[in-house]
């Protein structure tokens, strides 16, 4: 197993949707080297609000055609 690095790093915009309100919220996030991306709640904290392994991420060829349209 290699070494496992911290390639960037910086905040980024997560959606969430509620009953009453939708809203982007500003998170810090962490790309590793193992393709694991991990967010905050702001820079400096120790324990992430989520992560995902984007290596295990599929995307559909024809992704254009799963947006919703008004």
């Amino acid at each position: 197993m290699g070494d496992i690095r911290r390639l960037k790093d910086g905040d980024i915009l997560k959606y969430s949707s509620g009953i009453f309100s939708s809203k982007w919220k500003r998170m810090y996030a962490v790309l590793f080297s193992d393709s694991r991306l991990v967010w905050f709640e702001q820079k400096g904290d120790r324990k992430p609000k989520g992560s995902v392994l984007l290596k295990d991420i599929l995307v559909p060829r024809n992704h254009q055609n799963l947006t919703k349209t008004c």
